[in-house]
């Protein structure tokens, strides 16, 4: 009887060692690649696309905040207003804005572009229809 414990132990023993150096090798290993969709999930949280309504305007910090997040203008913005050249200054409460941006180092949103109003195409577009249902 005492063989047959002894056995189970040694067994146990055996098994839990066995586990502790798999264990072990699994952390040695360098972390796997990412793969390709995790790379771009990765990419779009530093730099993207934005659209929602204007929230406020801060002329004096030059930062826009869209919905939830805050935006930095920064010297190289490109602004336009219904597809023409515009600053900070045309930018209003609760109009509906479009751009892209890059997250900066200190973990600033710079915008690189901002779209202030419709897309000159939508815009275009939208008189169209209009002209249409006149006649």
């Amino acid at each position: 009887m005492k063989k047959i414990g002894k056995l189970a132990l040694a067994g146990l023993l055996a098994i839990a060692v066995a586990g502790m150096t798999l264990t072990l090798r699994a952390e040695d290993k360098p972390p796997a690649e990412k793969k390709e969709g995790e790379k771009k999930d990765a990419a779009k949280k530093d730099s993207g696309p934005f659209r929602g309504k204007i929230v406020s305007v801060d002329k004096s910090a030059q930062t826009i905040t869209v919905g939830k997040r805050t935006f930095q203008i920064t010297s190289t913005s490109k602004i336009s207003k219904d597809g023409k050249p515009a600053t900070l200054d045309h930018v209003k409460d609760g109009e509906m804005v479009g751009g892209a941006f890059k997250k900066s180092a200190d973990g600033k949103l710079n915008v690189t572009t901002l779209n202030i109003g419709q897309k000159p195409e939508a815009a275009a577009e939208k008189s169209e229809k209009k002209e249409k249902k006149k006649e």
